[in-house]
């Protein structure tokens, strides 16, 4: 079976809702590693697994609703098989 047979079933089960613009889907949210130097708090981290087909035309800046919190779109990155994307993310 290849990969876009089952990738669906892949999100659904580890996916939660979102929504940008018009589009609603499925992605992989990870949270957040966060990068300290001297004690405090740089960033935090956020990155969203989805299928290209649904957000893989999100541009830098733009907005994308997870599970009914907002983040910032700071890159998106297709994955080498190019049915998925890795987006990274901050909280807006």
């Amino acid at each position: 079976m290849a990969l876009s047979d089952d990738l669906t079933a892949s999100f659904a089960d580890f996916g939660v809702t979102a929504t940008s613009g018009g589009v609603t889907g499925v992605v992989i949210l990870d949270q957040p590693d966060e990068m300290v130097l001297d004690g405090q708090v740089i960033f935090r981290d956020y990155n969203a697994h989805a299928k290209t087909s649904e957000f893989g035309t999100l541009t830098i800046g733009s907005t994308i609703t997870i599970s009914s919190v907002d983040y910032e779109v700071r890159s998106v990155d297709q994955d080498l098989d190019g049915l998925t994307c890795q987006i990274a993310l901050s909280k807006a």
